[in-house]
């Protein structure tokens, strides 16, 4: 299976829970649920090896030292911390990873995660990430970067030049496509 590049996105005014997040501490760099941030909860759950690359982090500018001080707590160092001088979009952010993945490597298999999200079934997350990387193995992708998205634990997408290597390969990524 392809190993994922997980793209952790770390934006943020610190505007939705206030008074508790700030413009200098959004949510994401707060203990809500567990004894951790959700930033450290999110590097947690991709951690390096089979599955995972190292991680690209895209931020605020304002929030460096605050993302740095979360990969050094947590003993992870990021294949990339991307740094946005303002907020834009997730659209923009993921556009800017996926260009700077694509200049080491045009095939990769990018994994986006906010970094505020709460992920209760850490099994489950893993084996919907696994079913993700099966369509990256499955399909023929004919050279072109793939993105790969699990929103909460069951979703999963490809977009890209997708095309059935064969009927086995197809059939099997139908039945990944309808599992839950």
């Amino acid at each position: 299976m392809a190993q994922c590049i997980p793209v952790i996105m770390s934006g943020g005014a610190g505007t939705r829970l206030w008074p508790a997040s700030r413009g200098d501490r959004p949510k994401q760099f707060l203990p809500l649920v567990t004894e951790r941030s959700m930033f450290a909860e999110t590097l947690a759950r991709v951690p390096v090896g089979p599955l995972y690359a190292a991680s690209v982090i895209i931020g605020n500018a304002s929030h460096d030292a605050l993302i740095r001080a979360a990969l050094d707590s947590a003993g992870v160092a990021a294949q990339h911390i991307l740094l946005e001088p303002e907020a834009r979009n997730t659209a923009a952010a993921i556009c800017l990873a996926a260009l700077q993945i694509g200049e080491k490597d045009m095939g990769a298999v990018m994994l986006v995660l906010p970094s505020d999200h709460v992920v209760g079934d850490t099994t489950a997350f893993e084996a919907a990430t696994q079913t993700a990387g099966l369509w990256h193995d499955v399909y023929d992708l004919d050279g072109q970067m793939q993105f790969v998205q699990v929103p909460a634990t069951t979703l999963y997408h490809l977009w890209g030049g997708l095309m059935p290597v064969n009927e086995e390969r197809a059939s099997l990524c139908q039945t990944c496509q309808t599992q839950n």
